[in-house]
């Protein structure tokens, strides 16, 4: 679920999908954990000079300072606490207004200020309820429980502190939770079927589970295989197998030479999505690709099956890719005659997909456009779709794009370089 949330008069959209205890906080604990993330949240996108994204994270925060208003404070000092909520809450409205304008060093000073007004409000809270945790189950976030050691009412799994990510668009992992082992057998074989063991443990060799994965876009790991030429693309959903830890699915490689493989997963521990390398041995040895020469080998406009996919600016002028930066661009779907095409199927929960891999392997993110999950099956989607893409670094890069058709699976490869 996305939120949009009204601050005085200003609308701000957060895509970032949230469960509603977050934007309808049930008492002022909850309130207060909320504040805690997305303030330490922003403050992340301030350390990285992502500005235009902090909105969707200080908007998380207006409900929950309603809500300290009217409850939760020491004795006697509720109405102290409404006038230092009210004015957080103006703090608030203005660094919407500045990460809207993109004013980087402006929206940075208000949050400096915004810290100062929140840290006058905890001290009339009883202590420790600030910083306390709020505990929610994996697969049913709207479940919250102040109490640890408590198991989800839905599924009998355990709670785990309560987390959300600081982007949908990129994030880094500074802290990895994960480590995979990746095999296939004695080796691939082109053309045939290939079985593939995937092997996740945690930093210090504990087998991951299932239930240690948070769902995103409908599966809990995602395996995507490119051959060492870039020319065939492969999008896998492994499954838990029968030891902890393991994880199975098999393809048909297309190319004899190796292949270059990542697993995408979300620990729960962070709710930050983590992407795992790995490389698979052909029988054949492959020589690199370089790069296109100059801009003039940027590919915009991929056709497959009488499809056509175009990538478009968000303006008149060309499309121009920046790295380090997020970047807003919009993905055109036709019929070959030009016909629009509006009858797009889910695919991983969504019409279309985005997957990004530096020229040299050695990065890949998955791009998903904007806004929530596509839930339905019964749903059609298109012509247009828009997307926030954020290659981390200059170069050259490959640009794979996926969509589900008549019940087929549709590939794009197209090329695009993200200038300095």
């Amino acid at each position: 679920m996305a939120v949009a949330v009204a601050l005085a008069g200003v609308v701000a959209r957060a895509d970032i999908p949230v469960p509603a205890r977050l934007t309808q906080p049930a008492n002022a604990a909850e309130a207060w954990n909320v504040i805690r993330l997305a303030t330490e949240n922003t403050r992340i996108l301030f350390e990285e000079n992502r500005v235009e994204e902090t909105k969707e994270q200080i908007v998380l925060m207006g409900p929950s300072l309603r809500v300290l208003a009217r409850e939760g404070a020491l004795p006697d000092r509720q109405l102290e606490a409404e006038s230092l909520a009210t004015a957080a809450f103006e703090r608030i409205n203005l660094l919407v207004r500045e990460s809207m304008a993109g004013n980087l060093e402006g929206a940075r000073s208000v949050f400096s200020i915004l810290r100062q007004d929140l840290g006058k409000l905890e001290s009339l809270f009883p202590p420790g309820m600030p910083s306390a945790e709020i505990y929610s189950c994996v697969d049913h976030p709207e479940i919250a429980e102040v109490d640890p050691g408590l198991r989800c009412s839905e599924c009998g799994n355990m709670l785990r502190p309560r987390r959300f990510p600081y982007s949908v668009i990129f994030t880094r992992t500074v802290a990895p939770q994960l480590r995979l082992d990746l095999k296939a057998g004695d080796g691939l074989v082109a053309g045939e079927r290939n079985p593939l063991m995937l092997r996740l443990t945690t930093e210090d060799e504990k087998p991951v589970s299932a239930e240690d994965l948070v769902i995103s876009h409908s599966r809990r790991l995602h395996l995507i295989l490119v051959d060492e030429e870039g020319t065939d693309f492969q999008h896998l959903a492994p499954e838990p197998g029968n030891e902890p830890g393991v994880f199975q699915t098999s393809f048909v490689p297309v190319s004899a030479g190796g292949y270059r493989a990542w697993v995408v997963a979300v620990p729960a521990a962070t709710r930050l999505t983590e992407t795992l390398p790995a490389t698979l041995p052909g029988a054949t040895a492959t020589k690199a690709t370089p790069p296109p020469s100059d801009r003039g080998g940027e590919s915009f406009v991929a056709e497959s099956e009488g499809v056509v996919v175009r990538l478009l600016g968000t303006g008149s002028g060309p499309l121009r890719i920046r790295g380090g930066m997020t970047n807003l661009l919009q993905v055109h779907v036709s019929r070959s005659d030009g016909t629009p095409l509006r009858e797009l199927e889910p695919l991983w929960n969504a019409f279309v997909h985005l997957t990004l891999i530096s020229w040299d392997f050695s990065s890949a993110h998955q791009v998903h456009a904007v806004g929530g999950e596509i839930l339905s099956p019964a749903l059609r989607g298109g012509p247009e779709f828009a997307f926030k893409l954020h290659p981390p670094a200059s170069g050259w890069w490959r640009l794979y794009l996926q969509l589900r058709l008549e019940g087929r699976t549709l590939t794009f490869p197209l090329k695009i370089e993200a200038l300095e």
